[in-house]
C-alpha cells in the first residue's frame, strides 16, 4: 500500500517519525528510500560516539558525495569533541577515519586561507585529518551544511580548527556585504560561497564543570545574516583584542547583527558583554545569570551594563540580570535608571542593582518609581530577603500609588512565598492590598 502513496505524503509521514522509525520506513523499499531519506537528515543529533574522527569522516563523505542530503540538514546537535591528533587511533583499522584523497583534498583547498598561506595550511590540515583529529573533521564538515538553521553545540577546550573555520566564514560574510572587498576576497575564479547563511539559532553549552566558553569564540555568530537567537551556558566574557580578525579594517563596528535574543545561563561578564551588545542593531531580549567562581574569577559587575545596554533602550523588551549566589552582594552595584527604556515589558533584577545601595548604612539610593519605564508589565525583584524588608515594601507601594506603570500586571518578589493576604509577611500586607486594588498580581 505504501508503494502507491504520493512522494509528498511520504515526506510528511517521515517528518513525524523519530529516527529509528524513520530508518525502518526508509529501508522498506527503494522508492521510499529515495523519497524519505532526506527527512532522516533534517535533524542530526551527534552524541559523544558521533564526534570521533571515524564517525565524522563517514558523515562528511556521505553528505559531500550526496549534496541533497547536506542540504536536508536543518538542525544539528553536537556533543564535545577531541581537539588533538590521535596518531595511534588512525593506525587502528577499526578507528581509522575514511579518507578519499581527491574529495578531501578539494574540500581542504576550498576551505583554506589566503593563497600565500594555503599550501602550509593545507598540509597541516590534511595531516590532522589523517591523524584522526575530530576538530579538523568538524571544521571541514560544518560549511557543507548550507541550509542549517539551528545549532546545538557543546564546546570543548582549544577547538582551533573549528574556531578558525567560524572566523573565516564570518569574514566571508563581511566581504560579501562589503562590495568593494568582494573582488579581493574572491581571488580564485569561482563564486564566493558563504556558509551559515540560514543559521538562525545557536545554543552553546560547555563540556566541563569548571571554566567556560570564551565570548570571543562566539563572536563570529553575530556576523551571519539570519541569526536571531544566541543562548549560552558557562560563557566567560573576554574582551576582543584590538587586532581581532573580525574587528579590524574600516567596517562599522556596531549595529550590524540581526541577533535579537541573547540568553546566558551560569555565565560571567566583566564589561557588560560590550563586544556582543555593540554588534546588535535591535536587541529585544537579554538575560544573564552570573555563574560565580566555578566559571571564572570575575565577580558580578552590573554597572557596565548601563552603557552596553543603553544603545538598545528603544527596542529591548525583556531584561533579566541575576546571580546564582544572592549572599554575594556588592554595595556598589547599580545599573542606572531604566526609565527611558521605552519598549521594556519584563524586568527581572536584584534590588541592589535596581536602586543602588549606600555603602555605609546599606540603604537604597534611589526610588524604584523613578527608575522603571511606563511600558513595564512584569517587575521581578530577585533575591529578596529580610534585610530589605525595611525599604522594599514602601518603595513598591509608592510605585503602585504613583501610577507611573499603568501596564503593570505582575509584581514578583523572589524569595517571599506570597500565596494569600494572610500568608504575607506583615510588612507586605499593605502592598498586597494596593496591588489587588490596582489589578496587579503580587507573587
Amino acid at each position: 500500500m505504501m508503494d502507491y502513496l504520493p512522494v509528498e505524503l511520504l515526506l510528511r509521514i517521515a517528518r513525524y517519525l523519530h529516527h529509528p522509525h524513520c530508518l525502518s520506513l526508509v529501508l522498506t523499499c527503494r522508492r521510499i528510500y529515495h523519497a524519505a531519506l532526506p527527512a532522516m537528515y533534517s535533524e542530526v543529533y551527534g552524541r559523544r560516539s558521533f564526534t570521533t574522527a571515524k564517525s565524522l569522516s563517514c558523515f562528511l563523505h556521505t553528505i559531500a558525495r550526496k549534496p541533497h542530503l547536506a542540504k536536508s540538514v536543518k538542525i544539528l546537535g553536537i556533543d564535545s569533541w577531541d581537539t588533538c591528533d590521535d596518531r595511534a587511533a588512525s593506525l587502528d583499522s577499526s578507528n581509522k577515519p575514511c579518507y578519499d584523497e581527491e574529495l578531501i583534498g578539494n574540500l581542504v583547498r576550498e576551505a583554506s586561507g589566503p593563497e600565500e598561506e594555503e599550501e602550509v595550511e593545507m598540509s597541516q590540515w590534511e595531516m590532522s585529518l589523517r591523524n584522526g583529529n575530530p576538530d579538523a573533521w568538524m571544521a571541514l564538515l560544518m560549511p557543507l551544511l548550507i541550509n542549517l538553521r539551528e545549532l546545538h553545540i557543546e564546546y570543548t577546550y582549544s577547538p582551533d580548527y573549528f574556531n578558525k573555520m567560524l572566523i573565516r566564514a564570518a569574514k566571508k560574510e563581511k566581504d560579501k556585504v562589503t562590495s568593494q572587498k568582494l573582488v579581493k576576497a574572491a581571488k580564485k575564479e569561482k563564486e564566493l560561497v558563504v556558509p551559515f547563511q540560514k543559521l538562525e539559532e545557536v545554543y552553546v553549552t560547555w563540556a566541563d564543570t569548571e571554566l567556560g566558553v570564551s565570548s570571543c569564540d562566539l563572536l563570529p555568530y553575530f556576523y551571519f545574516p539570519s541569526m536571531r537567537k544566541l543562548h549560552g551556558e558557562s560563557v566567560v566574557e573576554r574582551l576582543a583584542i584590538p587586532n581581532h580578525e573580525l574587528l579590524d579594517g574600516d567596517e562599522a563596528s556596531e549595529g550590524f547583527s540581526s541577533i535579537e535574543e541573547i540568553h546566558l545561563d551560569c555565565s560571567n561578564s566583566s564589561d557588560g558583554m560590550e563586544d556582543w551588545l555593540r554588534c546588535c542593531k535591535a536587541l529585544k531580549s537579554f538575560s544573564i545569570e552570573h555563574g560565580g567562581a566555578m566559571v571564572s574569577e570575575e565577580s558580578w559587575n552590573s554597572p557596565p551594563f548601563a552603557e552596553s545596554l543603553t544603545r538598545h533602550k528603544s527596542t529591548l523588551e525583556f531584561l533579566w540580570l541575576d546571580i546564582s549566589d544572592h549572599n554575594d552582594i556588592d554595595e556598589e552595584q547599580w545599573i542606572g535608571s531604566l526609565a527611558d527604556y521605552t519598549a521594556l515589558r519584563d524586568l527581572h533584577i536584584r534590588y541592589p542593582d535596581l536602586v543602588g545601595m549606600n555603602e555605609e548604612d546599606w540603604e537604597p539610593l534611589h526610588e524604584i518609581s523613578d527608575l522603571v519605564p511606563p511600558s513595564l508589565r512584569t517587575l521581578s525583584i530577585a533575591g529578596c530577603g529580610e534585610d530589605i524588608l525595611h525599604w522594599l515594601p514602601g518603595q513598591l507601594e509608592r510605585l503602585i500609588e504613583s501610577r507611573r506603570t499603568p501596564h503593570l500586571v505582575n509584581l514578583d518578589l523572589d524569595g517571599f512565598s506570597i500565596i494569600s493576604r494572610e500568608g504575607c509577611e506583615p510588612e507586605l500586607v499593605r502592598l498586597y492590598d494596593l496591588c489587588e486594588g490596582a489589578g496587579v498580581r503580587l507573587r
